[in-house]
């Protein structure tokens, strides 16, 4: 009998250690997991979805990758389409919208479900690729899904048909872009 205690409370030992050592070896799986952590986007524009595990992250900032690390501002909106912080850096810790946007490119990141994100980016006209980061946080960690796009090629047609019917027309660049010359009743520019 006193064999069969000494066994067992020395395999409890064993088993209680190994419980312990195989929890050590275990790492806690990350909060934030994106379906994509790295989009490309034509120069043209286009659509991304970004999936998640779970909804417990929020929108920490968006970075310029595009030669200079600045943080990116724009309009911040609330899940029903209130303005809630115009002209600020981009940030959202629940549903909403960021809207950042030049003349020659930009982006709306909304954010509709706890896990899913969508990223619009429009025509990028610019000399150079445009390259965005947004920054997730959840608690102390950060992840990032970093968005590049592409220079627009711009457009070439072979060529452009129109038909004009009696009452087509800009009367307001007809009117202030045109005149008539004393001696003709023909308009000229």
């Amino acid at each position: 009998i006193m064999r069969l205690k000494y066994f067992s409370g020395w395999l409890s030992g064993i088993l209680i250690i190994s419980i312990i050592a195989s929890s050590c070896d275990n790492e806690v799986p990350p909060a934030i997991q994106p379906s994509a952590d790295h989009i490309n986007i034509e120069g043209e524009g286009d659509d991304a979805i970004i999936t998640f595990h779970n909804g417990e992250w929020i929108i920490d900032r968006i970075e310029n990758r595009s030669g200079s690390s600045d943080y990116i501002s724009g309009d911040i909106y609330s899940a029903d389409g209130n303005l809630l912080a115009g002209n600020t850096d981009l940030q959202l810790s629940g549903l909403g919208k960021l809207v950042s946007g030049w003349d020659d490119h930009g982006f709306t990141i909304t954010r509709e479900r706890a896990d899913v994100l969508s990223i619009s980016v429009n025509e990028n006209w610019t000399e150079n690729d445009f390259i965005f980061a947004i920054i997730l946080q959840a608690g102390t960690e950060e992840k990032e899904i970093i968005v590049t796009q592409k220079k627009s090629q711009g457009y070439t047609f072979k060529d452009i048909k129109y038909l004009l019917l009696e009452g087509d027309g800009d009367r307001f660049s007809y009117e202030n872009h045109t005149r008539n010359y004393p001696d003709s009743d023909e308009p000229t520019k």
